[in-house]
C-alpha cells in the first residue's frame, strides 16, 4: 500500500513542477512552525501533501486532475490488501490531454 500511495505522488509530482516545489515549500512551512509532527498531535508531511493535492484539484480551472476520477482502458480497479488503490497511471501524455484537456493550461 505504502509503494501505491508513493506513486501517486510522484505521478502527480510528474504531472506540474510546481506541485513538488509547492509540496516541499508546503512542508517546509509546517515544519518550522512546529505542526509536522504527528507524534505530538500535528499532521504528518503526507498529510500536509494530500491536503496540497486536494486544493490544487479545486481551485477554478484545477491545476491537477483527479487521477482517481480518470477511466482506464483497463478498469478502474487496483485491489491491495482489500482496498481499491487505482489512479490512472500516466503512460501516455496525449491521453491524459485527451482526458483531461485543461493539463498545463492553469499559471
Amino acid at each position: 500500500l505504502a509503494m501505491r500511495n508513493t506513486k501517486l505522488l510522484k505521478t502527480y509530482a510528474d504531472l506540474d513542477p510546481r506541485v513538488q516545489v509547492l509540496g516541499y515549500a508546503f512542508k517546509h512551512f509546517a515544519k518550522v512552525c512546529g505542526m509536522a509532527d504527528a507524534s505530538t498531535g500535528g499532521l504528518s508531511s503526507y498529510a500536509y501533501i494530500l491536503m496540497l493535492l486536494h486544493y490544487l484539484q479545486r481551485t477554478d480551472p484545477p491545476v491537477i486532475p483527479v487521477l482517481q476520477e480518470l477511466p482506464s482502458t483497463n478498469g478502474m480497479e487496483h485491489i491491495l490488501d482489500g482496498w481499491n488503490c487505482y489512479f490512472f497511471e500516466v503512460t501516455d501524455c496525449q491521453k491524459l490531454v485527451h482526458l483531461w484537456p485543461s493539463l498545463g493550461k492553469k499559471s
